[in-house]
């Protein structure tokens, strides 16, 4: 559980830092597709690389890795919307949350099987 727990805090905390930096940079005016954008880039890649780490050097089996990062990509996205909601001041939480937790899931999830599997099978 606590391989899980890193994954979570080092993804969440990533994406975090780089849609803050893009609100500093971009300023708030308005939408700010390069935050966004960013969140995107760090949940795809940050999952899709360090499953493919996980994959290549801890000995575990295929299973027990895409559940480690199943795990990880179901409380990523619910971390995620809820610091970025409370820190805008949003006042449906909740809704956040749902909306976009399929998205957020999938964009963490599915480079994560991908990157496990592929590291996983270079393995061998």
């Amino acid at each position: 559980m606590l391989p899980a727990l890193v994954r979570i805090a080092g993804i969440t905390v990533a994406a975090l830092v780089a849609y803050f930096v893009m609100i500093a940079i971009g300023g708030d005016s308005g939408a700010n597709i390069g935050a966004g954008l960013a969140v995107f880039a760090v949940l795809a890649f940050g999952a899709f690389g360090w499953a493919m780490r996980d994959g290549l050097r801890e000995q575990l089996g295929l299973g027990d890795l895409l559940l480690r990062w199943l795990i990880v990509a179901a409380v990523v996205p619910v971390l995620l919307t809820l610091v970025i909601s409370l820190t805008t001041g949003s006042d449906s939480i909740g809704t956040a949350i749902v909306s976009t937790w399929f998205f957020f899931a999938a964009l963490t999830g599915l480079p994560a099987v991908i990157g496990a599997s592929v590291g996983n099978a270079m393995r061998g």
